[in-house]
């Protein structure tokens, strides 16, 4: 399991499964705090992982 958390300034990732970026500025203001949890890394931010037994 990997996750990311997003916070602001937010930034744009680019997915690594196709070329294709996202610029979160455009979606979230700085009161907004979001986080991704999927099995592998989306896209090409820094993510954290963890083992099954943890997750």
């Amino acid at each position: 399991m990997a996750y990311v958390i997003r916070r602001w300034p937010f930034s744009s990732a680019r997915l690594v499964c196709a070329d294709m970026s996202v610029d979160f500025s455009a979606y979230a203001s700085s009161e907004v705090c979001t986080a991704v949890i999927a099995t592998t890394p989306l896209t090409d931010e820094a993510w954290s992982t963890c083992s099954r037994a943890i997750c």
